[in-house]
């Protein structure tokens, strides 16, 4: 065998020990034998793959916020422009905001959302963004365009749902009464019993909102 596949082999052999630690769901020893394998693999492909599995491992197995967020971010400085690039942006922000860093979630999820494609991800990182800013003291009408360019996008259902509760009742406290029904026809197919828009309802009829 030629001397690149001979030093091929103690990382690939590493790799599917993690692989199988993984399945015994020994989280520990499986991002030691990530880190082991990483080490020992010359091919920048399978480097990039390894690295991004640890990331992934600390932050949804391990719920080591700091690990994975130290990951991915070598991850970020090494393999600009992989073909994880985007989606460990995402995991930074989710490990940030995971921690409580409410600052740093959201300066990634910005980050994620300026970069990243129109998918679902980026109407989550979009809404993620809102919620964050709402609970900082931000007042809705700075966090309405989140909600409403999240909602322009392919939102998952419960993200939907939680932006559509958030943008009614924001337009709803500031009186946009236009705004707050075209929202509210939304909510009310998607989640007909909410409670948020039998109370929005309810304003509207009674002209609490103008």
């Amino acid at each position: 065998p030629a001397p690149a596949d001979a030093a091929a082999r103690p990382a690939d052999e590493d790799k599917a020990k993690a692989d199988s630690l993984l399945r015994e769901k020994k989280y520990g020893e499986a991002v030691a034998m990530l880190t082991k394998a990483y080490d020992a693999q010359k091919e920048r492909g399978h480097r990039e793959e390894i690295l991004f599995k640890r990331g992934q491992v600390e932050l949804f197995n391990l719920r080591d916020y700091d690990a994975a967020a130290a990951t991915f971010n070598e991850y970020l400085a090494v393999f600009r422009g992989g073909k994880f690039y985007d989606e460990a942006t995402y995991h930074v922000a989710e490990a940030r905001f995971q921690k409580g860093d409410t600052k740093g979630a959201v300066e990634w999820f910005e980050r994620y959302a300026a970069a990243s494609a129109d998918d679902s991800r980026k109407a989550s990182a979009l809404y993620n963004i809102a919620a964050l800013k709402m609970k900082g003291g931000a007042p809705c009408g700075d966090t309405a365009p989140y909600l409403s360019n999240a909602l322009a996008l392919k939102p998952p259902p419960d993200i939907e749902r939680k932006a559509l509760r958030s943008i009614v009742s924001c337009f709803v406290s500031i009186g946009r009464r236009d705004d707050a029904a075209k929202y509210l026809e939304r909510l009310e197919v998607l989640s007909p019993d909410d409670d948020v828009l039998k109370g929005a309802k309810e304003l509207l009829k009674g002209g609490g909102a103008r």
